[in-house]
């Protein structure tokens, strides 16, 4: 039996990516480190083969039996990626998301990737809100700190930048005497020790946060009673 017209149709296409697809079905921390391929259009089509040819021995005068492979043409359409940029920690992961009382999923964060843990997964036009610390910014022309803490940071670096001084001061000539770098070594741990005390005072370890409890995934063995060996 020759290649069908229907099974040949499949290997033709306007875009196709080069090669044969096969689908892994695990997490691979391999894998999250494949660069991303650019495309022109709103999806990407592949052949993804279903079943590869047969091969047999024959004896002189068999008739041989033909045997062809087969073919799945699969479109991957274009989504949104979501970011969460310069991640500190993960506070909490509403989905559905809108509902009121807020409707809270288990999750679990591993290298930077997020797995609701969920009967099934979110279809593509459901939505997921989460809510996350991140990194601040903070450079010459911005700083997403607040006000009240830009004292602490600047009073911070300035404990870092004469502890940093009295080290390098030691064993050379200064104008103000021999004591400079042991000045500038006592400014900077007075600085550095309030430094400490304000960030331990708004450290969000020390703020109540809100959690919720949920129901064990395995019932716990009664305690009311020893029923023996």
């Amino acid at each position: 039996m020759a290649l069908t017209l229907a099974e040949a149709a499949k290997l033709s296409n306007d875009l196709l990516l080069a090669g044969v697809i096969e689908t892994i079905i695990k997490e691979s921390p391999v894998l999250q480190q494949l660069p991303f391929v650019e495309i022109t259009g709103n999806a990407l089509t592949y052949n993804r083969e279903n079943a590869a040819p047969t091969a047999a021995f024959y004896n002189v005068g068999d008739a041989w039996a033909e045997d062809t492979p087969t073919f799945t043409q699969v479109s991957a359409a274009l989504a949104i990626l979501a970011s969460m940029t310069d991640l500190v920690s993960v506070e909490a992961v509403e989905y559905p998301a809108g509902q009121y009382p807020p409707s809270y999923a288990r999750y679990r964060v591993w290298a930077g990737t997020l797995t609701l843990l969920v009967d099934s997964p979110p279809a593509g036009a459901e939505s997921v809100d989460v809510s996350y610390g991140a990194l601040h910014t903070l450079d010459a022309t911005s700083s997403t700190l607040p006000s009240e803490l830009e004292d602490v940071v600047a009073t911070g670096a300035a404990a870092y930048a004469a502890l940093e001084w009295a080290n390098f001061a030691i064993n050379r000539i200064n104008v103000g005497g021999e004591e400079v770098w042991r000045q500038y070594l006592a400014w900077g741990q007075e600085r550095l020790a309030s430094y400490l005390e304000a960030v331990r005072r708004v450290n969000r370890r020390n703020a109540v946060r809100p959690r919720t409890l949920y129901a064990p995934a395995h019932a716990r063995s009664s305690q009311a009673g020893d029923g023996g060996p």
